[in-house]
């Protein structure tokens, strides 16, 4: 099992009307037009999983405040996207990771996360 379908089994055992295949999956979640900043979070962290990039930009845009239990989900950001950061601890740094590396970021399915 890659780290992004981990994820996706993660995800779907914390929210559990979420779809079980991975491509209904990401049907639903490309469906869903968020309309709060915890939505935007949720749906990017499934989106991530997929190889989406700027997905990892949304999550840290919307991360939730402390003590809330989803916002132990950027962590899929530090797996998936790469070293560098630690984008729990310090957000800011990890958005400047992503956008100095951006360009050179490539999504392996095989491996189910960004190499550079």
């Amino acid at each position: 099992m890659t780290p992004a379908e981990r994820w996706r089994d993660l995800i779907r055992r914390s929210f559990l009307h979420l779809p079980i295949d991975d491509q209904d999956l990401l049907a639903y979640a490309e469906s869903i037009a968020p309309t709060s900043a915890l939505e935007r979070y949720l749906v990017s962290t499934v989106l991530l999983t997929y190889g989406r990039l700027d997905a990892a930009l949304t999550i840290l845009d919307n991360l939730p405040p402390r003590g809330d239990s989803a916002r132990a989900l950027v962590r899929v950001v530090d797996e998936l996207v790469g070293p560098g950061f630690d984008a729990l601890a310090d957000p800011a740094a990890a958005r400047e990771w992503i956008a100095a590396h951006a360009s050179a970021l490539r999504w392996s399915e095989a491996d189910g996360k960004f190499h550079r």
